[in-house]
């Protein structure tokens, strides 16, 4: 091989390389952005939430002794109607695994038990770019997310003796105050900003509510799970207006 042969050879390798380098880098970085953008409308994603339903009926007066029976073990007693049936529910959770595990926990004072899953909806294309042409309601929608998931946490730590009374209402102070203020930066310019205005406004409402009243609960744990347990039910309703 010629010196020439050999020095061309060895250029058309290196641009090999360099061109393999600079495609592995470009879907590196193509890839990182895609996550990141994803991150982002996370909050607009369907979500599952796994309710433990005690029992159902058609009949809501058949729920009254197993509705006090669920308050005395601790369990969040709040009746929600779905699809014709009066659904006694003892907590909500975010895992399929945690649902079945108090499923099972308490299957020997309910054995009609089960596990209710309800869908936030999917916010379209077209609901997110309407969402993001109202001034501070892409904001607070992202909050609410968040929150939820704050929440679940507060409410675990709490319940499971990890957090004291006061410091779980501290946290709560906290993200009430947070909560209004993302509340009071939507411009109501249109009729689906004053949809968002609307529930965010009863959220703001009863989580004040809860806050005056954990204290003085002569059943605390019942009083925390039937709170977040109405968050819950406040948020799929809140995704489904957008």
């Amino acid at each position: 091989m010629t010196y020439h042969k050999y020095k061309n050879k060895r250029k058309s390798n290196i641009k090999s390389v360099i061109t393999t380098i600079l495609i592995l880098l470009f879907a590196i970085v193509s890839c990182a952005v895609l996550v990141s953008e994803k991150k982002k409308l996370r909050a607009f994603d369907e979500r599952i939430f796994y309710f433990v339903s005690a029992g159902s009926s058609k009949n809501i007066s058949l729920l009254g002794d197993k509705k006090e029976l669920l308050k005395n073990l601790g369990g969040a007693n709040v009746v929600y109607e779905h699809k014709g049936l009066s659904h006694l529910i003892a907590n909500v959770y975010f895992e399929q695994d945690s649902a079945d595990e108090i499923k099972g926990n308490i299957s020997k004072y309910f054995p009609e038990s089960s596990v209710l899953k309800l869908k936030s909806k999917r916010v379209s294309t077209k609901g997110i770019r309407l969402v993001k042409e109202i001034e501070g309601a892409e904001e607070f929608v992202k909050h609410v997310y968040k929150l939820s998931l704050e929440l679940y946490s507060l409410q675990m730590a709490y319940l499971s003796g990890e957090k004291s009374e006061s410091d779980f209402l501290s946290d709560l102070v906290d993200a009430r105050i947070t909560l209004e203020k993302k509340m009071l930066n939507i411009n109501k310019t249109n009729e689906l900003a004053e949809k968002i205005v609307a529930n965010a406004e009863s959220m703001c409402l009863k989580m004040t509510s809860f806050l005056n009243g954990l204290s003085i609960s002569k059943h605390k744990q019942n009083y925390v799970c039937n709170y977040f347990v109405g968050f819950c039910l406040d948020y799929v309703e809140l995704f489904d207006c957008l």
